[in-house]
């Protein structure tokens, strides 16, 4: 499992605190950002050693927020998780699609769990 804290970019009030308190639950520190521009400040800001973020944000979507995360950390390339419950954006579903290590909404917390810790 990575070192450092899981930037977890979720904008739901529900679930994104419920997805933070699951993997505090299994020991794995991380931060939540509400939107693309909280994540980069917190990227900044803090320790990161990896990425969970939802495709579909109010100020960006996922695929934008993994180009200038990329940009400041290219390190994070392989340690980056989107999670997507669906897209109307056909180019952005694609890259959903395309990416290595990504989850479909709904999913089990220990699916999350599992894929963070499974990472380099």
């Amino acid at each position: 499992m990575t070192t450092g804290k899981v930037l977890l970019v979720e904008d739901d009030d529900l679930l994104g605190p419920a997805l933070s308190t699951a993997l505090k639950i299994r020991n794995i520190p991380n931060v939540l950002a509400v939107n693309g521009a909280d994540a980069i400040r917190l990227l900044r800001s803090d320790t990161i050693g990896a990425v969970v973020s939802d495709l579909s944000l109010p100020d960006t979507n996922g695929m934008d927020l993994y180009a200038a995360i990329l940009h400041e950390r290219p390190d994070l390339s392989n340690r980056y998780i989107v999670m997507s419950g669906g897209s109307a954006d056909t180019k952005a579903w694609r890259w959903f699609l395309s990416m290595p290590v990504k989850l479909f909404k709904p999913f089990q917390n220990r699916e999350l769990v599992a894929a963070v810790q499974a990472l380099p």
